[in-house]
C-alpha cells in the first residue's frame, strides 16, 4: 500500500511541478480507494492517462482484485501489465455470464487484443485452467438457472435421452441414413466459434455439446 501512496505523492509532485491540470491536459479521476470495492467513497486526485493506468494497476495488486479497465494495458509498463492480468482475467471469466450479447462481442474483441483471459497463450497451453474455466462457467450457469439448468427436471430428461438415442446411431452399429442426413445438415454448421468461458474453439455443433457436456450456456460463444 505504501508504494502506491508513494507513487500518488510522486504523481501530485510531478504534475505541479509542469503545470499538468485537467483544464489544460487529459485527465481521470482517480479514486484513492478503488471505486470498484469502496463504491466511490474517499479522496480522489487528478492523474494522467498513464498515472491512472498505473495507479489502477497497484490498487489491483494491493487489494487482489481488479481495478482495471482494458485500455490501461496501453498505458503501462508491460512488466506491470504481466503481474495484473491474472486478476483481469479473473474479472473476465467471472462477469462473462451476466454480459449483454453487444458487451461479450465488445469485451471478446478487448480480450484479443490485449491477449488477455482465454486468448492467453498460457491460459491456451494450460488445460487445468481450461478445465477450471468451464467449472466456472459450469456453476455460474447453475446459479443463473440459464442453459441446460432453465428446463424443468423432464426436459433436462428428454434432452438427455434424445441425446443418447442420436449418439447410438453413430456408434458402432452406425445407421448409414442417418449419418448421411447428419452429414448433409452437418456442412451448414462449420462455421467456428469460440466459448466465452473457456476459449475452446470448435465448429458450432461441437462447441454445443462441448458446452452443454459441462453445463455451459450455449449462448456464451462468439462467432469466429
Amino acid at each position: 500500500m505504501e508504494t502506491y501512496y508513494a507513487y500518488l505523492r510522486w504523481c501530485r509532485d510531478f504534475n505541479e511541478r509542469n503545470l499538468i491540470d485537467p483544464a489544460h491536459d487529459q485527465m481521470e479521476w482517480n479514486h484513492t480507494l478503488p471505486q470498484c470495492i469502496f463504491k466511490g467513497h474517499g479522496p480522489g486526485q487528478w492523474l494522467t492517462l498513464r498515472q491512472h493506468a498505473i495507479a489502477s494497476a497497484l490498487q489491483t495488486l494491493v487489494f487482489q482484485k481488479n481495478c482495471m479497465c482494458g485500455w490501461h494495458k496501453t498505458h503501462m509498463p508491460d512488466k506491470l501489465w504481466e503481474m495484473c492480468r491474472p486478476f483481469y482475467s479473473k474479472m473476465c471469466a467471472d462477469n462473462a455470464p451476466e454480459f449483454t450479447h453487444e458487451q461479450r462481442l465488445k469485451g471478446i474483441e478487448t480480450m484479443r487484443q490485449n491477449q488477455t483471459g482465454f486468448f492467453n497463450e498460457d491460459f491456451k497451453n494450460d488445460s487445468g485452467k481450461k478445465r477450471r474455466g468451464g467449472t466456472v462457467g459450469g456453476v455460474a450457469t447453475y446459479e443463473n438457472g440459464v442453459g441446460i439448468w432453465a428446463m424443468s427436471d423432464n426436459d433436462r430428461y428428454e434432452a438427455r435421452s434424445t441425446g443418447g438415442q442420436k449418439g447410438g446411431l453413430s456408434g458402432k452399429n452406425a445407421d448409414a441414413e442417418y449419418l448421411s442426413e447428419r452429414g448433409r445438415k452437418g456442412g451448414a454448421s462449420r462455421r467456428r466459434a469460440v466459448c466465452l468461458v473457456t476459449g475452446t474453439e470448435s465448429d458450432t455443433s461441437g462447441l454445443t455439446r462441448f458446452q452443454r457436456a459441462r453445463g455451459i450456456d450455449t449462448s456464451l460463444r462468439v462467432m469466429l
